[in-house]
């Protein structure tokens, strides 16, 4: 949704102290190091005209810090593929039709059922498996 008022999101000054993202005239000490880089790269742009330097100050005095609380999950402990307690599983895959690689100096060949090097198609895809609720779901892009 282009709108941001349909964002759902919070003004920071409702966060009350536990803003992580302020204008500072002074780099915080705990400031990220991408904050930084941040400024430095504003001020770059600024002097070789690739932004306006109004906007390149307004840059320059963003000061980025950790979050006070970092919510952190744990991962599910790992199960193997041959036990009884695997519930479900997916993986994301490529693929090249035909897989035999087509010399570049052969001709292209337009005769339906030939293959020549410009007939080669790719897919890419994503497989998730749930074996307690027998689903399947397949997504799939061929090129």
């Amino acid at each position: 949704d282009p709108d941001p008022s349909n964002w759902g999101c919070r003004p920071a000054k409702e966060l009350g102290d536990a803003s992580w993202l302020s204008f500072s005239p002074k780099e915080p000490a705990d400031m990220l190091p991408s904050a930084s880089l941040l400024a430095k790269i504003a001020k770059a742009a600024s002097v070789i005209g690739l932004m306006p330097p109004a906007v390149a100050n307004k840059l320059a005095h963003v000061a980025v810090v950790k979050p006070p609380k970092v919510q952190t999950t744990t991962m599910p402990p790992q199960v193997s593929i041959f036990s009884p307690d695997l519930a479900s599983f997916g993986f994301a895959y490529t693929s090249t039709f035909p897989l035999q690689s087509v010399g570049l100096s052969a001709p292209v060949r337009d005769t339906p059922g030939e293959l020549g090097p410009s007939r080669r198609h790719r897919g890419v895809g994503r497989v998730h498996v749930d074996l307690v609720g027998r689903k399947l779901f397949l997504r799939s892009k061929a090129y």
